[in-house]
């Protein structure tokens, strides 16, 4: 678990380093756009980060978990490979029928004031699903290979870097909106191919067409996984952003609503960034200890990972309720930024529960109930959509915030119990509740101290106060062994990682 640790601690700085720069994109958003276009590129990038999904039709998964059975001079590794590289692009060639026969519909089911933009970026979309996809399928095949910094430093740090960019250029007036949309879609190339290349470096080969190096069995018990995968994790995106396209199409003032929906997203997923370090770093040992059925050490790493991720989602979560009326400042006049602060606190319960829950989904989906996470999900998938149909028209952005907390309670409770029932695992003890005894005095001091000066000075001395309260209630009350190991590694040999 020291590993892991070290390795969360890491990909952790990564990706707050990509969540600051995230941060500045999203406040030039709000100042350079206007609303109705600021949403436009929410709604298309939430359109293509769905459709990736599922043109991988799994392989991306199967890649991450099958892979560690190969051995790099095993001929099956390079066929997996190649496998999963093929998939998306046969997916997306199929996919364009469709999509361009049915054109004139899709484009007008949307909002009047809409249509422009989607006419004029509608064929781009299938090239970036297919950049997107091929970004994801590297990303996981790092993380096999217990190298999440390196993908996630791509896609945090050098796509937004080019977004930064882009942006620049766009204030300066040097390329025109049309330019910079289309820029955003196709910047996917970039690490796409800064992957690639470090993947051929690493891997003696990654294109094999010998098809029977596996036998009929073993692809049969691949395209299951792969299948189940595919509706597993498809479903998952849908509930993570089915209340962005649900507003975008449902809405009465269509994709002009969306700018304030995506700054409370993106706070939600600066919540969430220690979720995500962890669950990377920590997939490659849930699984290994999964296949050799060690269940002691799957319980143990389960427990303490749901522990540390929690511990810092607490101090994070913190120190953005408390400065959500600084954020309100940074942030352009557009209309229904006030509208802030309601849609975080919502949205803020149903993650809340998701990361208190632990790694349940990731343990599901490497053990033989896979089945079971599709299942509940395709449920869930229906439940947030007749939530959106009906709660959009009538409550706006607060309908979506809401419909999509009641599936992630929901989704995350019924995970939880099937966890417990199927495998005796579940993320709580006594160390759980130490942390919400830590946070409470550091909330309170947050929310109590008064306005210092500016937005600039409060933000600091609010965000410092609740993180020296905090840590100092972590070292007294030491709810993590292993961040008080952690600790005394840093002091001994003066390095973070």
């Amino acid at each position: 678990m020291g590993i892991v640790f070290r390795q969360s601690v890491k990909t952790t700085m990564v990706i707050a380093l990509g969540a600051l720069m995230g941060a500045g994109i999203n406040i030039a958003y709000t100042h350079l756009l206007i609303n109705r276009n600021f949403g436009f590129i929410t709604y298309i990038l939430a359109v293509c980060a769905m459709l990736q999904m599922l043109v991988q039709f799994g392989t991306g998964t199967l890649l991450q978990v099958f892979i560690q059975k190969y051995d790099v001079t095993d001929e099956r590794r390079p066929v997996l490979f190649t496998f999963a590289l093929c998939t998306p692009l046969i997916v997306v060639t199929l996919l364009c029928i469709p999509f361009f026969f049915f054109k004139t519909q899709i484009i007008n089911y949307h909002n009047l004031a809409d249509r422009d933009n989607l006419l004029t970026f509608y064929n781009l979309v299938p090239f970036t699903v297919l950049l997107w996809s091929y970004m994801t399928v590297f990303d996981m095949f790092f993380v096999s290979q217990s190298r999440p910094a390196l993908s996630t430093f791509m896609r945090e740090v050098v796509l937004r870097i080019c977004n930064i960019v882009l942006i620049l250029l766009l204030f300066f007036k040097i390329i025109s909106f049309t330019f910079f949309v289309t820029g955003l879609l196709l910047i996917y190339a970039i690490p796409v191919c800064i992957l690639l290349l470090i993947t051929v470096q690493s891997e003696s080969q990654i294109i094999s067409f010998k098809w029977r190096a596996f036998t009929k069995n073993e692809y049969g018990t691949m395209f299951h996984f792969s299948w189940y995968h595919l509706l597993l994790f498809a479903s998952v995106y849908l509930i993570g952003s089915i209340d962005v396209l649900m507003l975008g199409a449902k809405d009465k003032v269509g994709m002009e609503s969306l700018p304030v929906y995506k700054i409370a997203l993106y706070l939600i997923s600066l919540m969430l960034i220690p979720s995500s370090a962890m669950a990377v770093a920590s997939y490659p040992m849930l699984n290994k200890a999964y296949i050799n059925n060690a269940h002691d050490e799957l319980q143990s790493l389960f427990k303490r990972s749901a522990i540390n991720i929690l511990l810092v989602t607490l101090g994070v979560v913190t120190i953005l309720f408390c400065n959500l009326h600084n954020i309100d400042m940074f942030l352009g006049k557009g209309i229904g930024y006030e509208q802030l602060l309601k849609i975080f606190s919502i949205l803020m319960i149903g993650r809340l529960i998701d990361v208190a829950t632990g790694l349940n989904n990731e343990l599901i989906s490497i053990s033989r109930y896979y089945k079971f996470s599709f299942r509940i999900s395709i449920l869930l998938v229906g439940l947030v959509f007749v939530f959106d149909y009906l709660l959009i028209p009538r409550y706006s952005v607060y309908g979506a915030a809401w419909g999509a907390t009641i599936a992630f309670g929901v989704f995350n409770i019924l995970k939880l119990a099937f966890l417990w029932k199927k495998l005796k695992i579940q993320p709580f003890s006594y160390h759980t509740l130490m942390l919400f005894v830590a946070i409470l005095p550091a909330l309170i001091a947050g929310l109590y101290l008064p306005f210092v000066m500016n937005k600039y000075a409060d933000l600091m001395a609010r965000s410092l106060t609740i993180a020296v309260i905090y840590a100092g209630m972590l070292l007294w009350l030491k709810p993590s062994p292993d961040l008080t190991t952690y600790l005394a590694s840093v002091k001994k040999d003066k390095r973070l990682f």
